[in-house]
């Protein structure tokens, strides 16, 4: 083996441990989603409970059907502002999303479920929230609407009523 061989695999395996982080994550997730042939939903999502204005984002990371992420409440349901962070995982089949999430602060007493579904425009998903409210002391359930527009998407409130 000459020096410039030694020199080439040198140069090439250096690169390759630069370029294989970026690859996992920017590029596998799309490549398993495509031979899943689930919709791609990663990315953040403006949260709305039925008023005009978003209270909160959610943040999801996709690797084919298996999602995690965040949901972070900024405005609280009686409009003053809030900071509760919220840990979930779920798993995505076909138009139907469904997560567990628990709060970051409390997470063995503050926890949930939501059941969402994806509209065929793939940028709103609506459906229910079913949790216990420890204030309350009872199991509540909630409508909850995402969007990637800077809109409250109408036809998930029409949807919403209808259900």
């Amino acid at each position: 083996m000459s020096i410039l061989q030694i020199v080439i695999g040198f140069i090439l395996g250096f690169f390759a441990t630069l370029i294989a982080p970026t690859v996992r994550e920017k590029y596998w997730p799309k490549i398993v989603n495509w031979l899943n042939k689930e919709a791609e939903i990663s990315g953040k999502w403006s949260w709305y409970d039925g008023k005009s204005e978003p209270v909160g984002i959610m943040d999801i990371k996709q690797k084919g059907a298996n999602v995690t992420g965040v949901i972070i409440r900024n405005k609280s349901m009686n409009g003053l502002p809030t900071d509760r962070i919220f840990e979930f995982k779920g798993e995505l089949h076909g138009q139907t999303l469904i997560i567990n999430f628990k709060e970051k602060a409390d997470p063995k007493n503050i926890r949930g479920s939501i059941n969402l579904r994806l509209l065929s425009n793939r940028s709103t998903l609506y459906g229910k929230s079913m949790y216990f409210d420890s204030h309350k002391n009872e199991v509540l359930i909630r409508d909850f609407i995402f969007s990637t527009n800077d809109t409250l998407p109408r036809e998930a409130l029409e949807k919403l009523d209808t259900d």
